[in-house]
This record gives C-alpha cells, sequence and structure tokens, in this order.
C-alpha cells in the first residue's frame, strides 16, 4: 500500500485512536489484518467489543 491510499489509511487509524480516548476514556482496542490482497482495520471503544 502506498501514496494516496497509505495516507487514507493512516488517517483512519488516526481517527480510531482519537475516538478512542475521547469517547472511550483512552480504553479503545485497535485491529489491523490482512484480507485478501488489501489490509483492514477496525477499533471499538469498549474495551472486549
Amino acid at each position: 500500500m502506498g501514496g494516496e491510499r497509505l495516507g487514507d489509511a493512516e488517517l483512519a487509524v488516526a481517527e480510531l485512536t482519537a475516538n478512542s480516548v475521547i469517547h472511550g476514556g483512552g480504553q479503545g482496542m485497535p485491529a489491523i489484518w490482512a484480507d485478501g490482497g488489501g489490509r483492514s482495520c477496525a477499533g471499538s471503544a469498549t474495551p472486549g467489543v
């Protein structure tokens, strides 16, 4: 992954992190994994969800 797509991924991860701190008291749980030919990420502001 590179270029504009990498920038988009960086922004998405930054938003997940900020939302975890602001709305979840810093208790978020990030997840990043390979999905076929690409990458996926998700986050939860509630631990264990």
